[in-house]
């Protein structure tokens, strides 16, 4: 039997280490790689090409659910289930937009995250059972808020497009025109990695989640 290769994302040592025990106790897993930060998970990934990796939402100060899109480029194969310490609304419905694959509380067991890893491995989706109603009333909620939210988040776009660098405009327009990492970082003669590290500051600008949303995105070019 192959084993599943995993990867850990999570900036707390202790609970990082203390899940690496609890899954390297499954004769299926195998714990491949650990991140602390966004620089050395986008490295592993690249490096690693987990099957399954957990992420935790909040990775340092930054909102993990804004780069799934990039770390879905860098390894395509890879199921992504995001763990949370809470059952928070917000982070949950962000987080069926972004695409992932699993949604699992922190307090959740070991027998209960084998679980969702076993099932995203098999390319289904998993979703803790704490939080079953409330997607239920997000569902409800999201038919109507949809085109609201979106509308804001163009004008969010264009307030803070002006401040991307010279750079990061270059990559924005390669990305639009449908150019691949790859193809942007030969095109630049810069590294994938120098591509991936723009595309996140890109992502935050302009508070896009997606490569798609990106290429719907709209900046002055006059700036």
């Amino acid at each position: 039997m192959v084993p599943i290769r995993i990867a850990l994302a999570d900036d707390h040592p202790i609970y990082r280490a203390g899940l690496r025990t609890a899954l390297e106790s499954e004769p299926d897993f195998n714990v491949v790689g650990e991140a602390g930060d966004f620089s050395q998970l986008l490295t592993l990934v690249e490096q690693l090409n987990p099957d399954v990796l957990l992420l935790d939402v909040m990775l340092g100060e930054e909102n993990s659910l804004h780069f799934l899109d990039l770390l879905h480029e860098i390894g395509p194969q890879m199921q992504v289930i995001i763990l949370t310490a809470f059952a928070d609304k917000d982070i949950l419905l962000s987080a069926i937009r972004a695409g992932i694959q699993g949604f699992v509380i922190k307090e959740a067991g070991r027998v209960e995250i084998a679980t969702a890893i076993r099932c995203v491995y098999q390319n289904k989706a998993y979703l803790d059972p704490r939080v079953t109603k409330m997607v239920i009333k997000l569902i409800n909620s999201l038919i109507t808020s949809r085109d609201l939210e979106k509308a804001a988040g163009d004008e969010k776009q264009l307030q803070k497009s002006h401040t991307l660098t010279k750079r990061e405009r270059e990559i924005f327009c390669l990305v639009r025109r449908g150019l691949k990492n790859k193809e942007i970082a030969t095109r630049l003669n810069i590294s994938t990695h120098t591509v991936h590290n723009h595309l996140i500051n890109i992502y935050r600008k302009l508070g896009v989640s997606h490569r798609r949303q990106l290429t719907l995105a709209s900046i002055d070019q006059n700036d």
